[in-house]
């Protein structure tokens, strides 16, 4: 038998046919280390992607510029093949951008062992977590990510293609970026429990309306950036504070804005910049105004921000700030921070400047910073590498009222320039 084999193989070389054999086994698994106890295995047929072992996945900086591989997790070059994650009892922590580029993940599986997860950039097709009971830290509810006692919505899984949603009564805060690109997501139904929602909570899903309960008082910022479909928004009197960008659209404004108070309530709220669309009507228990943001107006528009030359640790923002009639700026704080690129998930705060104003209607700032400890790779011109920000908090008073506003965000560029 053999030999009948061995001359069917010959014949089929001698007119040119190739035979087609299985793939290698090398070639459909992948495998290699992920720390100094952890390991991991990829089947790249089935999409099966295994970590097992002990301790902590480390963090991965895939942000550093240029690009640079050996910052990236082991498993990158094959993001796109991975769909069903295990993680195996023992591990304890999942890094930062541990699976950045694993985008097409279907449903995640967390032991009892892991208790913390740096960052979630890679949720976007996700359509069920699953979580040891007997973990600590994490538990799922229908395939959704939460806190262990249910009070926080880490993750809505966004790979479902329910349309509807309806939070539990026992989550007091929906977290940042929860239910992000849910594309599939047309309405929720959020409880009285709710207290906050957490800074892009809702961004880029198809929210058509939104209804807020008595009793959140916090929408953070972007929480509702690019609900590009949503047209009408119920916000109670109990809410103190909307952060910057919290229903920013870009294709169609919101029409309507319904608010449980009166207009002086309203008056009341902490607004950040571009928070609400301006030509929407405002609907309060008084009547409509077509005003929908509260007197006070407070706008930024940094000009430059740069390091100056011969003084490599001193950075320079020159801004101007609009406010509107009746407002006092009493003093704006600048929190400087430099991310590493080695750590791209961890931000070093360098510095807290406080610049005293008291000043009423418009301002241009000229402001220098010199920045403790300032690392070289801020300030190299050639390391191609931006990693300075600053965020800045402008405290003013109107109608006797002391407020605040975290009003803008901006990253240094590298560059050279004599001061004058």
């Amino acid at each position: 038998m053999k030999k009948i084999v061995s001359l069917v193989v010959c014949f089929l070389f001698l007119l040119g046919v190739m035979p087609s054999f299985p793939a290698l086994a090398e070639d459909e698994i992948k495998n290699g280390t992920c720390g100094a106890t952890a390991t991991w295995t990829l089947n790249r047929t089935t999409g099966e992607f295994t970590i097992s072992g002990s301790g902590a996945i480390p963090d991965y900086g895939a942000f550093k510029q240029p690009y640079d591989a050996d910052h990236c997790a082991p498993w990158h070059l094959y993001g796109s093949d991975i769909r069903h994650v295990v993680i195996e009892e023992g591990i304890t922590t999942i890094g930062a951008y541990a699976f950045l580029d694993c985008q097409w993940i279907e449903d995640f599986t967390l032991p009892e062992s892991v208790t913390e997860i740096v960052t979630m950039d890679w949720t976007a097709k996700v359509q069920n977590f699953s979580v040891d009971p007997e973990n600590p830290v994490f538990s799922s509810l229908d395939g959704n990510l939460y806190n262990k006692d249910k009070t926080v919505l880490i993750r809505y899984a966004t790979g479902k293609t329910e349309s509807h949603f309806t939070v539990p009564d026992t989550v007091t805060l929906i977290g940042a970026n929860a239910f992000y690109g849910a594309g599939a997501i047309e309405s929720v139904n959020i409880p009285s429990s709710v207290t906050e929602i957490q800074a892009n909570a809702f961004t880029y899903t198809h929210l058509r309306e939104i209804v807020l309960p008595e009793g959140m008082r916090i929408i953070g910022n972007a929480a509702f950036e690019g609900c590009d479909d949503l047209q009408t928004v119920t916000i109670p009197k109990s809410v103190v504070e909307i952060g910057s960008a919290a229903f920013w659209q870009v294709k169609d404004p919101i029409k309507n804005i319904y608010y449980n108070g009166n207009k002086a309530d309203w008056e009341k709220i902490n607004v950040g910049s571009k928070a609400l669309p301006e030509k929407a009507t405002l609907h309060t228990a008084e009547g409509e105004s077509e005003m929908v943001y509260p007197s006070v107006k407070i706008y930024s528009e940094v000009s430059e921000c740069y390091f100056v030359k011969d003084e490599p640790d001193t950075a320079v923002v020159d801004a101007t700030i609009y406010a509107s009639e009746g407002v006092t700026l009493d003093s704006i704080l600048l929190d400087w921070y430099w991310v590493s690129p080695q750590d791209t998930s961890k931000a070093e705060h360098l510095l807290e400047q406080e610049l005293p104003l008291d000043i009423s209607g418009n301002v241009i700032l000229h402001m220098k910073s010199k920045l403790k400890d300032c690392p070289k790779e801020v300030w190299t011109k050639d390391s191609g590498y931006h990693p300075m920000y600053f965020e800045a908090t402008i405290q003013y008073q109107q109608n006797g009222l002391q407020k605040y506003i975290n009003n803008f965000k901006y990253w240094t560029e590298i560059k050279e320039k004599i001061e004058e």
